[in-house]
């Protein structure tokens, strides 16, 4: 039988709230003119499925890319393997999330 989000998170991270702790200590605030306490409450109150994506999404960049740095390297890298790189790319990249950076990385 398939296990719902609510399952899974309690079977790996204890509580709901144990695995927001953990990713709201990770995660960057996507909105600059937005507090530490909203931010923190945005990530308490998000679904249970929606917290086990973006872990999932964290570790896939710990473990292939190291941090967000070596994610944009590495889209560099396939975009812009025998030319030039755009520096004005690369900036606006570094101001985009992880998940979207991953995006970018699968259409690379």
């Amino acid at each position: 039988m398939k296990k719902n989000p609510g399952q899974i998170v309690k079977e790996k991270f204890g509580t709901k709230h144990d695995l927001a702790k953990l990713l709201y200590t990770k995660l960057e605030r996507p909105f600059d003119d937005e507090s530490q306490e909203d931010f923190e409450r945005r990530i308490r109150t998000t679904s249970a499925k929606k917290l086990l994506r973006l872990h999932e999404n964290l570790e896939i960049v710990e473990k292939e890319f190291g941090n967000k740095s070596g994610l944009v390297d590495a889209i560099m890298k396939a975009k812009y393997a025998a030319g030039k790189p755009d520096l004005q790319y690369r900036a606006k990249l570094e101001s985009y999330r992880t998940t979207r950076l991953l995006d970018i990385y699968g259409a690379c």
